[in-house]
């Protein structure tokens, strides 16, 4: 027929197809994922870097009240008994009177 190729039905036939998919224009979805992505992190980075300054700032403050109540506490004691070696009693110095 013609000299066309033709094909012999004893022998196996072997085929393949392949698909590709390309979408050349998406809206620059990937650019700004990309670009939220580093703003959502920076954001975060900054969340730790307050919450640091936030606990070093408790725990210095929380130092300096413990500090504050101790002196609080033990200069009233120092101060009782440094006065009640200086002072004599009312009845020892009347006797040495």
């Amino acid at each position: 027929m013609n000299g066309g190729s033709r094909q012999d039905l004893n022998q196996p036939f072997y085929g393949a197809m392949l698909t590709l998919r390309w979408d050349l224009f998406t809206g620059f979805d990937r650019y700004y994922g990309v670009h939220k992505a580093m703003a959502q992190r920076n954001a975060s980075r900054s969340q730790l870097k307050a919450l640091k300054v936030d606990v070093i700032a408790t725990v210095w403050k929380d130092y300096y009240h413990f500090l504050s109540a101790k002196r609080n506490t033990l200069l009233p004691r120092r101060w009782s008994r440094r006065q009640k070696k200086r002072t004599t009693p009312i009845w020892k110095a009347i006797a040495t009177a």
